[in-house]
C-alpha cells in the first residue's frame, strides 16, 4: 500500500490500541502495555473500510473485579 492510499499512519493505530487497553484493561489490571514490532505491522483496505494489524502485549496484576458470565464477578487474584 502506498502512502497516498493509506489514510492513517500505523503510529496512530498504536496510540489508539494503547488508549483502548488503558480504558478497558486498566479498569481491573495494574500493568503495562507494550507494542511488539517483532513480526511487523500492516494496514489494508476492504471496500470502503481500512483495517490494521499490530502486535502488542500487556503484563500486569489483576487488581479489580472483572465481569464474568451470567452477571458474575471474577474477584482479583
Amino acid at each position: 500500500m502506498t502512502d497516498k492510499e493509506r489514510s492513517f499512519d500505523l503510529e496512530v493505530a498504536h496510540e489508539a490500541v494503547a488508549k483502548d487497553v488503558a480504558g478497558v484493561l486498566g479498569a481491573f489490571l495494574d500493568g503495562k502495555y507494550e507494542p511488539d514490532r517483532s513480526i511487523g505491522e500492516s494496514n489494508w483496505r476492504g471496500g470502503s473500510s481500512e483495517f490494521f494489524a499490530i502486535r502488542w502485549r500487556f503484563m500486569g496484576r489483576h487488581t479489580g473485579d472483572i465481569n464474568g458470565f451470567g452477571h458474575t464477578k471474577i474477584r482479583p487474584t
